[in-house]
């Protein structure tokens, strides 16, 4: 009898054992922390018209003159925000031989043209390949850009232009 209650004690220990067994898992914890955003606004959310000229004036690598301005604002910056990059992209105009530098109007021979207005006034094609970068930008503030009619061959058709512009904002 002692025998066998010898080994039923050893099975019940083991079970207890058995009971109290561990696992051990991993996981992954993931976060980011940016630079924070800003509220931008293009012309105060209006439309931009760069006005209305007569087709005769289109007789050669004529630009319309009247150059509009665009104000980008941004404002609700996060404090410390090291910079703001801006890319403009869209359609290229592919009546200019081949120039991206253009925007398509719709108008074959007078597309957009759109210009940083600082020092270099350098050209902002819709590949986003002339980025305009603020440095040290605050909580808020302007930067001005330009937009007109550029013409770059015949002007085959009249009407209104339009174009889609796609202003990309990268935070730093």
């Amino acid at each position: 009898m002692r025998t066998f209650t010898l080994k039923l004690a050893i099975a019940t220990g083991l079970l207890c054992v058995a009971s109290f067994a561990q696992a051990q898992t991993t996981f992954n914890i993931t976060g980011n922390i940016t630079a924070g955003t800003c509220t931008i606004a293009v012309n105060s959310g209006n439309p931009l018209n760069v006005g209305t000229f007569n087709a005769n004036l289109f007789t050669g690598s004529y630009q319309s003159g009247f150059v509009a301005p665009i104000n980008i604002s941004y404002s609700n910056c996060a404090a410390g925000m090291q910079s703001i990059t801006f890319k403009f992209t869209g359609t290229a105009d592919k009546t200019t031989g081949g120039n991206a530098n253009f925007w398509d109007s719709g108008l074959p021979g007078a597309p957009f043209e759109l210009r940083d207005t600082n020092a270099s006034g350098a050209v902002l094609p819709p590949s986003g390949a002339t980025p305009i970068q603020i440095n040290n930008p605050g909580t808020s503030g302007t930067h001005p850009i330009t937009a007109q009619f550029h013409q770059t061959g015949a002007l085959s058709k009249t009407g209104a232009g339009t174009a889609t512009v796609t202003l990309g904002v990268t935070y730093q």
